[in-house]
């Protein structure tokens, strides 16, 4: 990976195709909630008619970074394949965040007091190691001038290896089991995405976040469409030849309870929710804020996840406004990522305009750079680097860390959140991270 373009427009984002999300079976939809036995029935009658009998499945997860009431699907995913799959194993899609601890997946997928074993008997639940060369398996290489296709041109000489854990590709079939949000490199996640970044290393990880990065978030977070990067992760997965099958789900705020639930191919499912969560997770203002106190919850235990604060509040905040991450409990950037130390917090000018110094540094840390920083402008003869809105942390990272990152340090006890909900010009996001903010213009098309 050498080269990077700077075009002079971004890429088209395609419309979901007509027919796409009516291809998966579908239950609510935008408003109401559904309830624990609708959901059952609705698994039960979905898996009656899978092709599973005598199968080893493999149902992916997502890690605990995702508000999503999972035992309420995962539950009746068990009684459906219970005497009928010869083995299932439940793969934990943690991309390349921290692996989860066995308590931490009890809370995950509701087996607290009595254990994975008892609440989910028969099954095998694991980590994906994306760190471990030999639970990886390698599906070839997209050619770079099927990567510039699917880029529109914004990656012209880049192949991509696609790798992938080998219980994806060992498995006769893969059941993935996830939520549907916007998201900050794909537009809206879900579907595929469980396979590639979910599952994979790093050169996928690395090209699509590197493409989204030069999309720019701002503008591709919650963009309801086949964007460039859905459409690398739809071309690798169509290498991982198993029969694939998805559940997605719209999840109501505060993660306890689902509006909607989809099945079909991971796509066609994706389509369903995506365009439920378009209605659902985006919160539109009329006008912009000075001042954004992102309350960031403790699921996410560093700033490499819980700068989904930033990514989806900085849309709404104002020229030269400032976003606060409030995150007290964490104490760390991002643990499984000691490369962003040596590049800190910088918008995408600052590195394609500096592109032979940062080439060689793994995409997908220059790529959450960017997404951290928001819009700006680098200079290279003079070196000043200029940002839309100023980002803030209001964690327990020392301010020595937080400058060497190029991030200003704000003490998160000298702020009076209370009394910040009734300042003038500032919004107090709770629970940031999965609704996203913009301007009611964009929806108005003004």
């Amino acid at each position: 990976m050498s080269q990077t373009p700077t075009p002079p427009q971004m890429p088209t984002i395609q419309p979901i195709p007509e027919g796409l999300a009516e291809r998966a079976a579908l239950l609510g939809g935008p408003e109401g909630v559904l309830t624990e036995q609708q959901i059952r029935e609705f698994v039960a009658q979905q898996l009656a008619g899978a092709d599973v009998d005598g199968k080893s499945v493999c149902v992916i997860i997502p890690d605990g970074t995702r508000s999503v009431p999972l035992p309420l699907v995962l539950r009746p995913i068990h009684e459906a394949l219970a005497g009928r799959a010869a083995s299932v194993t439940a793969l934990i899609a943690l991309g390349t965040h921290a692996a989860m601890s066995e308590p931490h997946i009890e809370k995950l997928m509701g087996a607290e007091g009595q254990g994975l074993a008892a609440a989910y008997p028969g099954w095998e639940v694991v980590n994906h190691a994306w760190d471990d060369p030999e639970q990886i398996a390698d599906l070839g290489e997209i050619p770079a001038e099927r990567i510039s296709e699917l880029t529109a041109g914004l990656l012209a000489d880049t192949p991509m290896r696609v790798q992938i854990n080998r219980l994806c590709v060992e498995s006769d079939v893969n059941l993935i089991v996830g939520p549907v949000f916007p998201h900050e490199v794909v537009g809206f996640s879900g579907g595929n995405k469980y396979f590639f970044p979910g599952c994979s290393v790093h050169d996928v990880i690395d090209v699509s976040h590197w493409v989204g990065a030069l999309i720019t978030a701002s503008r591709i977070i919650g963009t309801l469409g086949i964007t460039p990067v859905r459409q690398l992760i739809d071309a690798a997965s169509e290498l991982v030849d198993t029969a694939k099958f998805c559940f997605t789900m719209d999840v109501v705020s505060g993660g306890q309870q689902l509006n909607a639930i989809a099945f079909g191919d991971p796509q066609a499912a994706w389509a369903a929710i995506a365009k439920i969560s378009a209605l659902t997770h985006i919160t539109y203002v009329e006008k912009p804020f000075k001042r954004i106190v992102a309350l960031v919850p403790e699921m996410y235990d560093d700033i490499w996840t819980g700068a989904k604060g930033f990514y989806k509040s900085e849309p709404v905040c104002a020229d030269g406004g400032e976003v606060i991450i409030y995150a007290p409990h964490i104490t760390e950037v991002a643990a499984m990522h000691p490369g962003l130390r040596d590049i800190g917090y910088h918008n995408i000018e600052y590195f394609t305009k500096q592109w032979d110094r940062f080439k060689d540094h793994p995409w997908g840390e220059l790529a959450h750079s960017t997404h951290v920083t928001g819009l700006g402008t680098y200079d290279p003869e003079t070196g000043v680097e200029e940002q839309r809105v100023r980002r803030s942390f209001a964690t327990s990272i020392p301010r020595e860390v937080c400058e060497a990152y190029n991030v200003t340090y704000v003490d998160p006890e000298s702020l009076d959140i209370d009394a910040l909900r009734e300042a003038p010009d500032t919004l107090v996001i709770d629970h940031a991270g999965e609704v996203l903010f913009r301007l009611a213009a964009e929806r108005d098309g003004v």
